[in-house]
């Protein structure tokens, strides 16, 4: 399993309009009881938003290992895990956070890989433990594509094998 980090989820959605079906899925995320972990990758909401960001994002990944490996084995960790338009640092630090600061430390602790995705000097003050560990940082932030290029070609083929290890049996 590998953990990217990013710092919030873009622009906002009217879950609602995706019916309740998209709800209720979103929920189970949410518990840590859905099929697909990184719920945005389940082709049943291939017409969403989410779908379609995180789709061309990681399209390189998917070609290398499959869609079930990505959806089941990367978990996107949001530093601040609310949806808004544009990203401006809260004036305080939210339960919510603290809960996510918790899940970097797991997988720290578990060995996990991590890609940080964006804005890695507020990752390590909220999660000093990352200066530490194995953590692949893209080298353009402000595109958060995982493709070799933007990680770099051996870091690419770190996080393939280690996806590809973890593939899903069909």
């Amino acid at each position: 399993m590998s953990y990217c980090s990013t710092l919030n989820p873009g622009a906002t959605t009217n879950d609602l309009k995706y019916g309740d079906v998209f709800v209720d899925e979103r929920r189970r995320a949410l518990r840590f009881e859905s099929r697909f972990p990184f719920w945005c990758l389940n082709p049943a909401f291939a017409a969403t938003e989410g779908y379609r960001y995180w789709t061309t994002r990681l399209r390189a990944l998917i070609e290398r290992v499959g869609r079930d490996a990505v959806a089941t084995n990367i978990h996107v960790i949001q530093y601040f895990p609310y949806q808004s338009l544009t990203w401006s640092p809260f004036p305080e630090r939210l339960p919510s956070q603290e809960f996510t600061f918790g899940l970097v430390r797991a997988a720290i602790a578990a060995d996990k890989l991590i890609v940080v995705l964006r804005s890695r000097k507020l990752w390590e003050a909220a999660v000093p433990e990352l200066e530490r560990h194995d953590v692949i940082a893209l080298r353009n932030p402000r595109s958060p594509y995982l493709t070799a290029q933007n990680m770099g070609s051996a870091e690419f083929e770190r996080l393939v094998q280690r996806l590809a290890e973890r593939r899903c049996p069909d």
